[in-house]
């Protein structure tokens, strides 16, 4: 799996990452791991307009994948709550 350019970062507070574009419709993977700080991290999908969880299996509270599907021009973003001192590295590729 290769790491798209531009998709990878630490979280070290509750915040949303920066919407990362997507440009071709198809199956991505999340990988997160660190030290979540009892937080969640919900992965979200959007078409271009609206973010949405990227259903059931799209938040991870502690270290693993999650497997998303994008639609063409879509985009993905990581949403932090809920965390105490967390350091969360975290990558998405194709």
């Amino acid at each position: 799996m290769a790491i798209l350019p531009g998709a990878t970062g630490t979280l070290t507070t509750n915040t949303s990452t920066a919407a990362i574009d997507i440009g071709t419709e198809g199956e991505y993977f999340v990988r997160a791991s660190g030290t979540f700080g009892g937080g969640t991290l919900t992965t979200e999908v959007s078409d271009g307009t609206t973010f949405t969880t990227a259903g059931t299996n799209g938040v991870l509270t502690a270290a693993g994948w999650v497997r998303v599907f994008v639609p063409k021009n879509g985009q993905i973003r990581l949403t932090l709550t809920s965390a105490t001192s967390p350091s969360i590295s975290w990558s998405i590729s194709e």
